[in-house]
Order: structure tokens, then sequence, then C-alpha cells
């Protein structure tokens, strides 16, 4: 009888514990649903320059220069740059074409915001890049007035101090021999005595997003200037202090002259030029 409830024990004993079965790990509750997969880098798009002296591919960097390649595609697509020409090349540095047929140091009527600040890229052979406005503070380039100009580097190490002021938003990867074709036209100083035709410039692959030009530019806008000038412009009021402990000084009596205040002169703010040179010095 002690044997039989001993081995009942057991039975029970078994049955609650396994009975030497390991144990399942705990895995946590079941999802109701399928986790999407993350979502894959779209592929850049990519272009070609056709010029009369061959194609030129380049990949366009939308993820770092979403504006400026937003501004790119809509014009190719357009046809803008169908007909225009390389009106500046300079042999160890770059070429540089866009501008509207008839008219290559022009604008398309406006201009862009500059995607320079954060962009990783650099001026290294290849490397596209937007043509701002000369005539800047210090001898620099004008901010934000980028429009259709683009150019080319034909050199590493040429271009290094345009970092940082020019949008780079691409790069040739296929025809830089049609490149070194252009660098080496017969030129007046940086002008070409026969600029080299752009039949086209065809969009070959883009994402699957609507292209749209964001913060057009009136292209009449004058450049911003410099923070000190701003400064000198619109000064700060004087601030009044009383110190603790003392009486500020009483209002003068009605017909009693006050205490007379030197007069400051006005900084006049910087002269903006109406001619149209700038549109004439447009260089990267």
């Amino acid at each position: 009888m002690r044997k039989l409830s001993l081995l009942s024990i057991a039975v029970v004993f078994c049955f609650v514990i396994g009975c030497g079965d390991t144990p399942k790990p705990f895995s946590g509750p079941t999802l109701p649903y399928t986790p999407a997969p993350p979502k894959e880098k779209q592929k850049d798009p990519e272009v070609v320059i056709k010029t009369e002296l061959g194609d030129i591919t380049v990949r366009l960097f939308e993820d770092d220069a979403p504006n400026t390649v937003a501004n790119f595609i809509t014009l190719a697509e357009s046809k803008y740059y169908d007909g225009s020409v390389f009106h500046r090349i300079i042999k160890d540095f770059m070429i540089q074409g866009g501008g509207p047929k008839g008219n290559p140091q022009g604008t398309p009527g406006y201009k862009i915001p500059d995607e320079a600040r954060g962009n990783p890229h650099k001026h290294k052979r290849g490397a596209l890049a937007m043509g701002l406005l000369g005539g800047g503070q210090g001898g620099r380039p004008q901010s934000n007035s980028a429009g259709s100009q683009f150019y080319i580097v034909t050199k590493d190490g040429a271009a290094d101090h345009l970092n940082g002021f020019h949008t780079i938003f691409g790069e040739v990867i296929s025809g830089m021999d049609v490149v070194d074709k252009l660098r080496e036209v017969t030129v007046e100083g940086d002008k070409p005595k026969s600029a080299p035709k752009i039949n086209a410039v065809e969009i070959l692959s883009k994402r699957d997003t609507k292209y749209e030009v964001r913060g057009k530019i009136a292209e009449n806008t004058p450049p911003k200037p410099a923070m000190s000038q701003q400064i000198k412009m619109n000064p700060r009021p004087p601030v009044k202090v009383t110190v603790p402990g003392t009486t500020p000084p009483a209002p003068a009596a009605q017909g009693t002259p006050a205490t007379k205040v030197p007069e400051t002169k006005a900084v006049p703010p910087p002269a903006v030029e109406t001619k149209p040179a700038p549109a004439e010095t447009k260089k990267p």
C-alpha cells in the first residue's frame, strides 16, 4: 500500500515537471502581423550628356543634393539643354556649359538654393557641380545663385578651393575620354574659338518620385550681404543701464535744453550693381 502511494506521487510529480523533458525557451508573444522588410536604397538617377565629341554618362547624387538634381532633370526633360554649348573651358580646371541656347552665359530666369553645406562630395576629377555668379563677398561666388550652368572638373586638386561653395550633384561614370577631348579644344583665354555643342541631355534612369524644384529665387534678387554688413546697416539700439543705489537723472524741464548727445553717422548699405555684369561673370 505504501509502495503504491509512493508510485502515485512519482507519477503526479513527473506529470507536473515533464519527467526529464528539456523545457523550451520562452520566445515571446507571436506578432499578429508580418513585419515589412526594410526599404532598399533607391538607385541614383543617371543621365547622358550627348555632345558633338561623344557621350558623357553621369550619376546624380539625389540623396545629397535632391533639389539640384530635380532642377537638372526638369531642365533636361524640357529640352532646355538641347543645342547649348560648353562656353568656358580651362584645360586643367574644368569645362563649363548649360546656359540657354543663344545666351550661353545666361540663366533659366531663376536661381536655386545651394546644397553645398554638409555635402560629402569633393571637387575631384569627373565631379559635376553647379556654376555660381561671381562678385560675392571677399571675391567669393554669390551664394544661392545657381541656375542651369554646370561644370565638370578635369583634374584632381584643381578645384579644391570650391568645396563647400558650389553644389556637387553628380559624377562622370563613363565618358571621361570625351571630357578630355573637350578640355583640349582651342581657346582664347577661357573661351573656345568654336564652342563644343551639347546636342541633348537624356535621362537614362530616375527614381519613382515627382521631381519639383523648390525655393526658386527671382533672378534679379540681390545677393544677401555678409553678416558684418547687416550689423552695420541695422545697429542695435543703445541699452539704458541704471546702477543699483543711484538715482537716474531727471528728465529736462520744459523749455530747458537737454544734454546734447553726439550724433552718429548712419552707415550706408552696400551698393547693389544694376548693370548686367554678374550674368557675364558666372564662374565656378
